[in-house]
């Protein structure tokens, strides 16, 4: 999940023009980092499923889960408001999925892959029961 984290910063910072260490920097107001910030926080919650208070962990620039809820609820809002912003949330999606960097596909499949397993497992266990 890391790994998807910090590829989702660097596309973002690509896409908005700027260098990906601008997301840890609590100073900076400028308005392309501040709505690369917005998306990020809407990613991690919405695809990865991260609680609003893990990610000040991945996000030097939010003290605390205030400012994650802030920039979720921002997006959510300006995405029902504004169809830029939901055309840029898919830009960023696009890009992502384009890099062959959303892991979320492989978390899915390797999930499948160990639910499969475990099934094996459980009905393997069952047959030497039934046999006992």
């Amino acid at each position: 999940m890391i790994k998807s984290i910090e590829m989702a910063k660097i596309t973002l910072a690509e896409i908005y023009n700027f260098k990906k260490e601008e997301f840890d920097r609590s100073v900076t107001r400028k308005s392309n980092v501040v709505k690369a910030r917005r998306i990020l926080v809407y990613f991690l919650v919405n695809d990865l499923n991260l609680k609003y208070v893990e990610i000040p962990k991945h996000m030097k620039c939010l003290k605390t889960h205030a400012g994650a809820l802030h920039h979720y609820n921002k997006m959510v809002n300006f995405m029902e408001l504004y169809k830029e912003e939901k055309e840029s949330y898919s830009l960023f999606k696009e890009e992502m999925i384009k890099k062959g960097i959303t892991s979320l596909e492989k978390e899915l499949m390797n999930q499948l892959k160990i639910k499969n397993e475990a099934n094996t497992y459980i009905n393997q266990l069952k047959n030497m029961i039934n046999e006992a």
